[in-house]
C-alpha cells in the first residue's frame, strides 16, 4: 500500500506550513529534512489549501448526479460572484441535505489550482485530494466555530460553510453569537490529521483525478508476457506450416512437371505450365475437328454422287479419329460404288455388317484417314 502524506501550504503557497507522513495508521510530523529522507516519489498527497483561496456557499441545488451538477454549476452561482469574467473552478463540498435541498458548493480561482497541482509534481508527488481548512473544523448546526491559528481565523458556519481570513475582517463576517477561541498548532496538527478521510475534496471537473495507463498497465505485466509468448508460438506455427506447404506445393510441381513432360514431349521449355497444356488441350480439340471436317466432306460427297444412296446415322470418334455410318443401297453394286468413291478419295473404309431389308441394302461402314 502507498504512502499517504498531508502537506498544509501557508497562505502564499510558496512554502510547507505543516507536513505529517501517515504509516501503519499513524501520522508522524516531518521536518524539511526528514521531508526530504523520508518521503518516498509517487506517494498519494493531500493538500490543505489555505481557506483564503476557497469561498464556500450554501446552495439549494436540484437531485442531480454530480457530473451534471458540476456543468451547471457556473450558471448557477454567476449571480453570488462579486466580479464577473474570472476563470474559476466549481467543486461540491460534503452530502446534499434531503431536507433542505442544499448542497455547499466551493469556488476557487483556477490559477491557484494550477498552481498547487505544479507544486505537487514539483515534490514528485501524486495528488490525492485538496482540502480547504475550514472544512476541517468539526461543524456546529447551533452556532458559528471559529478557531485562531497562526494569525488567521478559520470559521465554519451553521450551514456548513466557511471561510480563512485575518481578524480583523473576520470578526466582521462573523455572526454575533460566534465567539473566536486561539487554537494551538499541537491541536491543529490533531485536526489536519483528519483530512485524509474528509469528503470535501476539489479535484473534480476538469481537475478529477485521471488513472496513470502505464502505470495500471504493471498490473498487466504477467497476462502481456503470456499473450507475447503466445503470440510469438503462434507466429512460428504458421512459419513452420508455411514451411511445409512451401515443401509440399515443390513436390507437387515436380510430379505435375514430370507427367507434363511424358505427355508433351515436344514442348522445349516449360513456362507456364497450366497455359501450356490448355493450349494443348485446345490444339488438339481442333485438330480433331479438323479431321471430322475432312472425313464428313469425303462422305457427304460420295453420297451426293450416288443418287439412291441415303445415309441413315453418323457416328464421329474423336479418340480414334474415325467416323462410324450407316447407310442404305438401292443395290449392292451401289454399296461398292460408294466405298469406291471414299477410296479414291484417300479414305481408309473397313466395312461391317450387311443386310437386306425389303427393297434396300443397309451397309455398317467405318471411315477413317488414309495413310
Amino acid at each position: 500500500m502507498s504512502d499517504m502524506i498531508v502537506i498544509e501550504f501557508c497562505a502564499d503557497a510558496d512554502r510547507i506550513e505543516n507536513a505529517g507522513l501517515v504509516q501503519d495508521g499513524k501520522m508522524v510530523w516531518l521536518t524539511e529534512t526528514d521531508f526530504k529522507a523520508r518521503v518516498r516519489a509517487g506517494a498519494e498527497a493531500v493538500i490543505v489549501l489555505h481557506g483564503s483561496h476557497v469561498v464556500g456557499h450554501s446552495v439549494e441545488l436540484p437531485n442531480f448526479t454530480d457530473a451534471k451538477l458540476l456543468k451547471i454549476l457556473p450558471g448557477l452561482m454567476e449571480d453570488k460572484l462579486s466580479v464577473a469574467g474570472e476563470v474559476r473552478h466549481f467543486a461540491l463540498l460534503g452530502e446534499r441535505d434531503p431536507e433542505q435541498g442544499t448542497r455547499l458548493v466551493g469556488v476557487i480561482d483556477t490559477e491557484v489550482m494550477d498552481n498547487i497541482t505544479t507544486k505537487v509534481k514539483e515534490l514528485s508527488l501524486s495528488l490525492f485530494a485538496i482540502v480547504p481548512d475550514y472544512m476541517l473544523i468539526p461543524q456546529n448546526a447551533d452556532r458559528a466555530v471559529a478557531w485562531e491559528i497562526g494569525g488567521f481565523v478559520r470559521a465554519r458556519l451553521t450551514d456548513g460553510s466557511g471561510f480563512c481570513a485575518e481578524p480583523g475582517l473576520a470578526e466582521v463576517m462573523l455572526p454575533e453569537t460566534a465567539e473566536t477561541v486561539s487554537v494551538s498548532n499541537k491541536k491543529w496538527r490533531q485536526v489536519l490529521e483528519t483530512a485524509q478521510t474528509k469528503h470535501t475534496n476539489l479535484l473534480q471537473g476538469s481537475y478529477a483525478p485521471r488513472g496513470d495507463i502505464l502505470a495500471g498497465l504493471v498490473w498487466f505485466k504477467r497476462a502481456g508476457m503470456l499473450l507475447a509468448t503466445l503470440c510469438l508460438v503462434w507466429f512460428g506455427s504458421v512459419l513452420l506450416t508455411a514451411s511445409q506447404n512451401n515443401q509440399k506445393a515443390d513436390l507437387l510441381y515436380q510430379e505435375a512437371e514430370a507427367v507434363f513432360r511424358e505427355a508433351l514431349p515436344d514442348v522445349p521449355r516449360i513456362v507456364n505450365m497450366e497455359a501450356q497444356m490448355r493450349r494443348a488441350v485446345a490444339d488438339a480439340r481442333q485438330q480433331g475437328g479438323g479431321e471430322f471436317f475432312a472425313l464428313s466432306q469425303m462422305i457427304f460427297s460420295a453420297v451426293q454422287d450416288n443418287q439412291e444412296t441415303m445415309l441413315e446415322s453418323l457416328r464421329y470418334d474423336s479418340e480414334n479419329g474415325n467416323i462410324a455410318l450407316s447407310v442404305s443401297f438401292a443395290s449392292f453394286a451401289e454399296s461398292e460404288r460408294f466405298k469406291d468413291h471414299l477410296l479414291r478419295a484417300g479414305a481408309r473404309v473397313t466395312e461391317g455388317s450387311s443386310r437386306q431389308e425389303s427393297a434396300r441394302v443397309f451397309s455398317d461402314i467405318l471411315v477413317e484417314r488414309g495413310d
